[in-house]
């Protein structure tokens, strides 16, 4: 299943109905260094493959880029507005390769209807083998699993939407 991407030209001059109030994310993320998992089980961030900001706030941004091009739709970052219809709320457990070629995603998110307080829930595991070596697979396999944790909340996004008023 995939949504065609629509053009979001006219969809900025409109306010967001729908807006991601949090991203998560464990305090070994906090680092300027991409974050590998050693033999020992040690968790050690890169000194010489630093993310170009902060992962956080990358990540947040890479969701909200992912997110639109899903739904179609302008997404606001920040507290819930008036404008907001849902509010999304991402919470990353554990995201980082190993020195062996793995790597691990866990993430879970909520989709709250502002207005009738219903939500849709899911989670996102992800432990498997990198497809290339180095770093930059294990950037690419990042983006690749946002990408897939924006297909997910999209889809609890339609479904909250199309639910009966009353559940």
């Amino acid at each position: 299943y995939r949504r065609s991407s629509r053009g979001l030209g006219d969809v900025y001059k409109r306010q967001p109905r729908i807006g991601i109030a949090a991203v998560q994310v464990p305090t070994y993320l906090h680092d300027d260094g991409i974050v590998v998992e050693l033999d020992d089980g040690r968790i050690r961030s890169a000194r010489g493959h630093l993310w170009a900001e902060p992962l956080e706030h990358g990540l947040r941004h890479a969701l909200i880029n992912a997110l639109e091009a899903e739904l179609g739709q302008a997404i606001q970052l920040g507290p819930p507005q008036e404008s907001w219809h849902e509010q999304v709320i991402v919470f990353v457990e554990q995201m980082h390769g190993s020195v062996d070629g793995d790597f691990v995603f866990h993430a879970g998110w909520r989709v709250v209807d502002l207005a009738g307080g219903t939500t849709r829930t899911g989670r996102i595991s992800v432990n498997e083998r990198l497809p290339g070596a180095g770093y930059d697979a294990l950037v690419d396999m990042h983006m690749q699993q946002v990408r897939a944790l924006a297909r997910e909340i999209g889809m609890g996004v339609d479904d909250l939407r199309a639910a009966p008023e009353a559940e």
